[in-house]
């Protein structure tokens, strides 16, 4: 699925800063991009629709919000 980054490594970043994990169906990734554990997206779009088929993952926005380096003067 194209609006997918699949990284064990960011997964676990993401669960080390509390990041909220949500439910990415077909829907969820027409509104955003998401990082996922890897193999998470091996079925076809059309398969995933058919039978409902989603999984677990992090926005990738709100890992950039929260990663963003914060001017402190």
């Amino acid at each position: 699925m194209f609006n997918c980054i699949e990284s064990a490594a960011l997964m676990d970043l993401c669960k080390a800063l509390g990041l909220w994990q949500g439910w990415v169906d077909k829907d969820s990734v027409l509104r955003d991009v998401y990082i996922v554990s890897p193999g998470s997206v091996d079925y076809p779009e059309d398969v995933m629709v058919d039978k409902g088929i989603g999984f677990f993952g992090f926005k990738l926005s709100d890992y950039l919000l929260a990663t963003a380096p914060v001017d402190v003067k």
